[in-house]
């Protein structure tokens, strides 16, 4: 990533005068403004959002679909190495194919696939170093005042990976949020269910489809489901892939 020049974030800080920054994601982020904003005493606060720098692929799934246990060189290089490469994404969002991704989704999606089989295949590859990778997010993290985990699950994964890092649960569900809802009997009407996600497993699609099989099958077949967020478009059965 091309450094930022010093000048250009001080004056960029100087317009538009800090109190507090908050960050809700490390992607992209110039490691040269946190430095000048920590330079200035200004708080910084990180809000969890996944788990972008302490796994490269930000969910800790594997290229098998398998919970990694234990990133490292060896792991991560092969979990990585069918990731595109720096050339790859710049030419990738030029703006005028920004247009046409979804016509090259399918091609991309197809060449990942072979690349992932053949290191399944054969799991040989150039070990990277990523432990430095680590050890600059690492940094980037204890920088902050505060970390805001949005669950003890959360919190239990940062600091398996970072002990010393200062920070607080505020889940996004809590007590003082009323349970309005309402236990209905649906006899004869239609119940309508929406799903927004991708297909991943981990997203909880196939759970969702396996479900409604099973209702389905127990003879309850007065229900749809309407999901965005996919690839397929298509209407089959109960159910509506909107694309």
């Amino acid at each position: 990533q091309k450094k930022l020049p010093l000048h250009e974030i001080q004056r960029f800080c100087d317009d538009i005068q800090i109190d507090l920054l908050h960050i809700h994601t490390w992607m992209g982020f110039p490691e040269e403004l946190l430095q000048e904003i920590k330079r200035r005493n200004i708080k910084v606060i990180f809000t969890t959002h996944d788990y972008y720098g302490l796994c490269p692929k930000v969910n800790f799934i594997d290229y098998k679909g398998q919970l990694c246990q234990n990133p490292c060189d060896e792991s991560c290089s092969l979990c990585n190495a069918s990731a595109p490469s720096e050339k790859f994404l710049r030419i990738r969002n030029i703006s005028f194919l920004m247009k046409i991704k979804n016509i090259l989704k399918p091609l991309l999606k197809l060449h990942k696939k072979i690349n992932n089989h053949a290191v399944a295949k054969n799991p040989v590859v150039d070990e990277k170093n990523y432990q430095e990778l680590f050890t600059y997010y690492r940094n980037l993290f204890l920088a902050c005042d505060k970390i805001h985990y949005n669950s003890s699950v959360t919190e239990s994964v940062f600091l398996k990976y970072i002990p010393e890092l200062k920070g607080t649960v505020i889940p996004i569900t809590h007590n003082g949020i009323s349970d309005r809802r309402k236990i209905r009997t649906c006899k004869s009407a239609q119940v309508r269910i929406a799903m927004f996600g991708g297909e991943a497993p981990h997203k909880g699609l196939p759970m969702l489809l396996n479900v409604l099989n099973r209702i389905n099958s127990c003879g309850l077949k007065n229900w749809t489901l309407d999901i965005w967020g996919t690839e397929l478009k298509q209407k089959k059965g109960n159910i509506t892939w909107n694309g």
